[in-house]
């Protein structure tokens, strides 16, 4: 067999020059870029912190003039200003000037219609009655309440007014007082009694109310047949004597359809 030779490397503790020159400048190289570095980088941060500095201080000093206005703001009102002028009170009115309220013209709805009942044209006044008979001493005085001579048969009242006065400075005693009505026509008779019983009436009193209590206020309910009729206040003493007192009053009772 061949030996294969063996091929002996020699050892050596020098380096090339070349690689020992080719460190030193990569080094030097290094050095130089890293301290480029530091100063740039200072150099940095002091120019951002004057520039920091100024913007501070002119937002501080200065005023912005590219100001916006706010949107869809509303146009102020025409609201008038106040004015200084002070108001002036005014003076109190007098009487003579108060305004006198005018008048008012209210319509109103026509009355509900209500049955009418027949009335004759009102006779032109008269003097008033004078006290009337007095044979005994008693004279009267015979009125119709209402202003009219004619009534409806069957449904109106025919009111009148009684009077007396004791004309003596004795009392005098009656049993009857009250009203006669006669038909003129056909001369029936009726009678309306107002007071009956045991009366009397003092000296130089008014009745026949009481003894003394001044006139009365009757009527006759109603008549039922139409005809003129004259009617007689009328008293009755106690010895059964009758006397009209007052003046006879005619009236006429007639038919009446609503």
């Amino acid at each position: 067999m061949n030996d294969i030779p063996e091929i002996h490397r020699e050892h050596t503790d020098r380096l090339p020059i070349a690689a020992i020159v080719v460190v030193a400048i990569l080094v030097i190289t290094g050095i130089g870029l890293v301290g480029f570095a530091l100063f740039a980088g200072q150099q940095d941060n002091e120019n951002r912190a004057i520039s920091g500095t100024v913007s501070a201080v002119l937002a501080f000093t200065s005023t912005p003039t590219d100001t916006r206005p706010p949107t869809n703001t509303p146009p102020p009102s025409n609201t008038p200003k106040p004015t200084d002028t002070p108001t002036q009170t005014p003076e109190p009115v007098k009487a003579s000037d108060t305004p006198r309220p005018s008048a008012t013209r209210t319509r109103t709805s026509a009355p509900a219609a209500t049955r009418v009942l027949p009335t004759d044209t009102p006779a032109p006044p008269t003097a008033t009655p004078k006290p009337a008979g007095g044979a005994r001493g008693i004279s009267g005085i015979f009125s119709l309440c209402a202003g009219k001579t004619q009534y409806a048969a069957r449904i109106e009242r025919i009111c009148f007014r009684e009077f007396i006065r004791n004309n003596t400075d004795a009392t005098i005693t009656y049993k009857f007082f009250g009203v006669k009505y006669t038909n003129t026509e056909n001369g029936a008779v009726k009678l309306h009694n107002s007071w009956s019983g045991d009366l009397k009436i003092g000296p130089n009193c008014t009745g026949p109310t009481d003894s003394c209590g001044g006139a009365w206020e009757d009527g006759i309910p109603n008549i039922d047949t139409p005809g003129t009729y004259t009617l007689e206040m009328l008293i009755q003493y106690t010895d059964g004597t009758f006397e009209s007192l007052g003046s006879p009053i005619t009236i006429t009772v007639v038919n009446y359809t609503p």
